[in-house]
């Protein structure tokens, strides 16, 4: 990994900009191409009335952790309540309450598009930061559970991608 990044970096110059600094990384961790994963069954964006998904994310890295807890509602726009907080907890229903956020059709279709790129398999570039994400889904046809582990440091916000972190953000922000 270390041999990777020195020939990356041996190209480009000192940062001397937050520009350039967000340059290197780009390289050194490429965005997903999100549009081009296959959208595969559960779909947030495809919840029914009475479905719910809850998603964990517990992140470590250099500095620490962080848990979080989303409790999806369908169907769309489809409610959350995002709980969590900045050290990490084994137990979510102990998390405290974040705040609600609503999500449209797009929305729910940008976060089904960052499943999308867990479920294809992150590509293993050993960023400091580790995550695992859970899904536990409560549907019609039964419950389902998945888990993913993202070493990749590549997961961002974008047009095609809503992030798990973007909606804590939001549930933060909201009066």
């Amino acid at each position: 990994m270390w041999l990777f990044l020195v020939a990356l970096l041996s190209d480009v110059a000192t940062p001397t900009a937050p520009a350039q600094a967000e340059d290197i990384l780009s390289k050194a961790f490429p965005a997903p191409e999100y549009q081009k994963l296959p959208l595969i069954q559960p779909l947030i964006s495809a919840l029914k009335t009475g479905e719910t998904v809850e998603l964990r994310i517990a992140t470590t890295h250099c500095n620490g952790g962080s848990v979080y807890s989303l409790h999806v509602r369908g169907p769309v726009p489809v409610e959350v309540l995002v709980r969590g907080q900045a050290t990490v907890a084994a137990d979510p229903a102990a998390l405290p309450v974040i705040g609600m956020v609503t999500l449209n059709a797009d929305e729910a279709l940008r976060l089904d598009r960052v499943l999308a790129f867990y479920r294809a398999g992150t590509p293993a570039w050993n960023c400091t930061a580790s995550s695992r994400i859970t899904a536990s889904w409560k549907l019609a046809s039964g419950p389902k559970n998945e888990s993913w582990v993202d070493q990749s440091c590549s997961v961002t916000e974008t047009e095609a991608s809503l992030p798990l972190w973007a909606i804590v953000d939001r549930a933060a922000k909201k009066p």
